[in-house]
């Protein structure tokens, strides 16, 4: 009796587990995503002070973009920094590297086409969605021959 409440439980935690390893390599790949917007903004001034020009003056929106660039090119290394931190930590929950490289990935192209879209006003071709599915569905592929060997594995011991 004491066994099957405590395996449960296990079961159960396991679970959570790996659904917090599939949030944190979600937000990895967020973070990734905002790291390239970062470095987007950081070395480009155009929507910066197109941006800047609608509400001040021309003379103080070159200063202004300049500070505003130096804060993008921090946040370059903060989002990378946390995404590797957010990528490592899902690693230790997911039952696979190929799990959390799916998630991380998935999260990236979606986020990345999204601001995009809605930021840079960019307009993604059905040749760049196609591209992005086949790389993500490949991982998933991955993912899941990863999975059958672990299972083979565990039904041999």
């Amino acid at each position: 009796m004491i066994f099957r409440i405590y395996s449960f439980t296990i079961r159960e935690m396991s679970g959570i587990q790996h659904g917090q390893g599939l949030l944190l390599a979600a937000g990895a790949g967020i973070m990734a995503a905002l790291g390239s917007v970062s470095a987007k903004l950081a070395t480009n001034d155009h929507f910066i002070l197109e941006s800047c020009q609608f509400t001040i003056k021309a003379d103080l929106c070159v200063q202004i973009s300049i500070m505003v660039r130096v804060v993008f090119f921090a946040m370059i290394f903060i989002c990378n920094g946390m995404m590797w931190t957010l990528f490592t930590k899902s690693l230790q929950f997911c039952s696979s590297t190929a799990e959390a490289t799916v998630a991380n990935t998935a999260n990236n192209f979606l986020v990345s086409a999204l601001v995009g879209v809605v930021l840079f006003n960019e307009s993604l071709s059905l040749r760049w969605w196609m591209g992005a599915s086949l790389i993500v569905l490949g991982l998933l592929l991955i993912h899941r021959a990863n999975r059958k060997d672990s299972q083979e594995i565990h039904k041999v011991d």
